[in-house]
């Protein structure tokens, strides 16, 4: 995600990745577009980190396949770029 521009934190080499996408409710709108996508992704918001700091959190697992993998990837390019971000 990160050769796509995408913050991920210090997130590296495990299987939960987040998305930073700051403040602004970004979040849960780029949540329920990739939802409808079928992207399996959680919004995270205040009070679960700080206001300013909402993120989305993807659970990559042994299952997916790399085709799988891209696809999600693209769909939050899409998404995030539809959203403003």
């Amino acid at each position: 995600m990160t050769d796509n521009g995408f913050d991920t934190g210090v997130a590296q080499g495990t299987p939960i990745v987040p998305v930073l996408l700051g403040g602004g409710g970004r979040a849960p709108l780029a949540s329920a577009k990739l939802i409808e996508e079928g992207v399996n992704v959680s919004a995270i918001m205040a009070p679960a980190v700080p206001d300013g700091e909402e993120r989305l959190r993807f659970f990559a697992t042994s299952e997916h396949t790399t085709d799988q993998l891209a696809a999600g990837v693209e769909a939050l390019a899409r998404v995030v770029h539809a959203i403003g971000g």
